[in-house]
């Protein structure tokens, strides 16, 4: 990944042989430290990561098909088999993508010709059937091999079902209600399907030899009786029933494994009707006892077995795809239902203990595994996700622990974002402005990435935009909203008094349509002045402080046509702060030189891509002089460089994962004295790119549904940039920690 680049070889120091003897452990603590800070470098936070991937996904599989050692993972969706061929280091490269002769709904992964590479057999839709890709050992597959089965197969299983030595084929056959077997030649081939009756809707299957003759039984979640079946076999490949146990309104899934360690195979089964799983435990007599069921997120639809926190223990990882509806292009999900991976961790008592917050991942996951995807012995997690064209990957931190960011309660549906001193000088506490409500949430900092309960502050206006900055110099931000009152344009500001205290309601008649509000000194008098965009007007209003926290208006300046994104700063190094505006029609950037005195020359124009949805100023390359970076479509992210004197490069364009990139902050995340930029995607995601003089891609992070707003600050402590980013639906703030500054360096003696 691009982020290993950024390494220092001159900072790594290897000992001599004579240093690790004289040194002992302190050599091996040294070398334990270099490696995780290595680890860290991989990503900017440590969050759950998004891969593009595959079309209408729902199920994962991981095994190593271009034989380098590192897990790759495959996903089956409606473009067929994908493959993102694993880096060893937790990442994964681009995905290649194979016809299983169908819309793959289902995969496993298995050697079936003996010839020591892993294949891929797939039960598919539009047609129905099995497609058996054969692995070539470089990564690649022959060309796929078809069978037909039973009407429907919604889920596909391995095992040697006949007790040859040769591994056979199962699906489950939602349509026909029936499950088919394949029995494998073990040469890649397999014969005409056999089909048994398996209930009213069988839509999962697992294999596995319960009983102990060496042969497999068939477990069927079968949510038409809402039971699960177990089906034993007669060795040439036809099953009949044995037993059924009811579980549910709506079992969706099933996994097998020896669940309470007395070395009897038992039975996990999900309920979606119950948004939980229950596991049915083996008795010596062949019969099953219920355990209780556990909250497993909304809607699981798939489980993998592991032993996720090194107890010895099997765990549960669930998908939760959540209830979501789809309205012409638009995904939404239930308020408080959107899914992602749940941990069930087995108790050393018996039942299971969900873990909390559940890690999110990409819209509607469909299909979880578990596999080590950076080699660090410590199981991690991947989704395979229906709306999200993706799939979500949760490196393990610890034993048992997965990176899932804190979230707070906003107190205001966050569609933007600010931070400041509300509740103590120098603070970084947070306020949460809804364009459609007067009043902000205000959400205190309590240190160490901890946040109090939300309250409420009318600002007299519908906010579209909000600012905080210092007007009275007393050390106590004030709130900044612009909004319309009627069909005039309107800034409102509350001068902060301290600990959460604001005087009252001031405001300002601005331009028409107000979009965008920033502060800044505009005429060199220490004090904090302000300027707001106006897209209905077409123009800039400038406002100065007189003292006091008042503001006094000064006029305005033309901004041409929709001006809705704003930054001020000195691009043109002379000491005066310059206006830069973009419109969301894209097309151009304005500056507009600031005179020192509170008015600014007339506008310049800059090429600039079309159609944007954020600005910010930085200096990127790191050469002293501000540059420009825009957030939009086509491309997602673009860098116009300072020239010097204020003059502005052609814009360089930068992919992101999904194609339109929305808001945007930079901030040094990574504390290496470069900016990094982080914007946020159209399907619930942030993208990251990492400074280096030029900007690397450093991944995508799952967060929620409907993100809205970002910003940067010191959330977890002080000498620290962290990201807030706002959850438009849950009404929640989600934080994640950037990298701390790192220490002085120490001398081993």
């Amino acid at each position: 990944m691009n982020a290993i680049q950024r390494a220092d070889p001159a900072t790594t120091t290897v000992p001599s042989s004579r240093d690790r003897r004289r040194r002992g452990g302190k050599t091996r603590l040294r070398a334990r430290c270099e490696l995780l800070e290595a680890r860290a470098l991989l990503s900017l936070f440590p969050g759950v990561r998004d891969y593009p991937v595959g079309v209408l996904n729902t199920a994962a599989a991981v095994g190593d098909f271009n034989r380098d050692g590192r897990l790759d993972l495959a996903v089956a969706g409606r473009a067929g088999v994908s493959v993102l061929p694993g880096l060893g280091d937790g990442g994964f490269g681009s995905e290649a993508r194979f016809s299983p002769g169908g819309g793959a709904v289902s995969l496993a992964v298995a050697d079936f010709n003996r010839d020591g590479f892993l294949d891929v057999v797939t039960a598919n839709s539009f047609p129905d059937g099995v497609g058996v890709l054969l692995g070539d050992g470089s990564g690649s597959f022959l060309p796929a091999s078809t069978f037909a089965v039973g009407g429907g197969p919604a889920s596909i299983a391995v095992a040697d079902v006949d007790g040859d030595g040769k591994l056979d084929v199962v699906t489950a056959d939602a349509a026909s209600s029936t499950v088919s077997v394949l029995r494998g030649d073990g040469l890649g081939s397999f014969a005409p399907a056999v089909s048994s009756p398996a209930g009213v809707r069988p839509v999962a299957v697992a294999a596995a030899d319960l009983d102990g003759d060496g042969r497999a039984e068939l477990i069927v979640a079968d949510p038409g009786g809402g039971v699960v079946r177990i089906l034993r076999g007669d060795g040439s490949g036809s099953f009949v029933e044995a037993a059924a146990f009811a579980v549910g309104s709506d079992p969706s899934a099933v996994a097998v494994g020896d669940l309470d360690g007395d070395g009897r195979l038992d039975l996990a089964v999900a309920d979606r009707g119950a948004d939980a799983v229950v596991v049915l435990y083996a008795r010596p007599d062949g019969s099953y006892r219920a355990g209780r069921k556990t909250a497993a997120g909304p809607q699981p639809s798939s489980m993998a077995l592991a032993d996720l926190d090194g107890d010895g223990r099997l765990d549960i990882a669930v998908a939760a795809s959540g209830d979501w509806s789809l309205v012409g292009k638009t995904i939404t999900p239930t308020p408080s239902s959107t899914g992602g991976m749940t941990v069930l961790l087995n108790r050393r008592r018996g039942g299971f203990t969900r873990v909390r917050p559940e890690l999110p991942t990409g819209a509607d996951a469909r299909g979880i595994v578990v596999g080590d995807f950076n080699n660090d012995g410590l199981p991690d997690l991947a989704t395979a996700n229906w709306y999200g064209y993706n799939a979500s990957v949760a490196l393990a931190q610890g034993p048992g622990r997965y990176p899932a960011s804190p979230s707070y309660a906003a107190g205001a549906t966050p569609g933007r974002l600010a931070t400041g001193s509300i509740f103590r000088r120098g603070g970084a506490d947070l306020v949460a402005a809804d364009p459609t409500d007067r009043r902000v949430g205000l959400v205190r900092n309590l240190g160490g990435g901890r946040f109090a309960r939300p309250r409420t502050l009318d600002v007299g206006v519908e906010p579209f935009a909000i600012a905080l900055g210092d007007l009275d110099g007393r050390g106590w931000d004030a709130i900044l909203a612009v909004g319309i009152e009627g069909e005039d344009g309107r800034l409102t500001v509350r001068q902060g008094l301290g600990h959460g205290r604001f005087g009252p309601v001031r405001s300002y008649a601005v331009g028409g349509l107000p979009r965008a509000v920033a502060v800044g000194d505009l005429d060199g008098d220490g004090r904090d002045d302000v300027v707001t965009a106006n897209s209905g007007s077409g123009d800039l209003s400038i406002l100065l402080n007189v003292g006091r926290g008042r503001l006094a208006i000064a006029g305005s300046v033309d901004a041409g046509r929709f001006p809705a994104y704003l930054g001020l700063g000195d691009l043109d190094g002379d000491g005066k702060l310059d206006a830069v505006v973009a419109s969301s029609l894209g097309g151009e950037v304005l500056v507009l030189r600031g005179r020192g005195d509170g008015s600014f020359d007339p506008a310049r124009a800059f090429p600039a891509p079309q159609f944007l949805q954020g600005i910010a100023l930085a200096d990127m390359n790191v050469d002293g002089r501000l540059d420009v970076v825009l957030s939009g479509t086509s491309p997602a992210l673009s860098v116009l460089d300072n020239e010097g004197g204020g003059e502005l490069s052609a814009a360089v364009g930068y992919a992101a994962p999904d194609w339109n990139g929305g808001n945007l902050v930079v901030a040094d995340f990574d504390a290496d004295g470069r900016p990094d930029v982080v914007m946020t995607q159209a399907r619930g995601q942030i993208a990251a790119y990492v400074g280096a003089g030029t900007l690397h891609y450093d991944a995508t992070y799952a967060v929620a549904p409907f993100i809205g707003s970002l910003v940067a600050g010191p959330f977890f402590g002080p000498g620290r940039t962290d990201l807030a980013v706002g959850d438009a639906l849950g009404d929640l703030i989600y934080l994640f920690p950037g990298r701390a500054p790192a220490p002085a360096p120490r001398r081993f003696r």
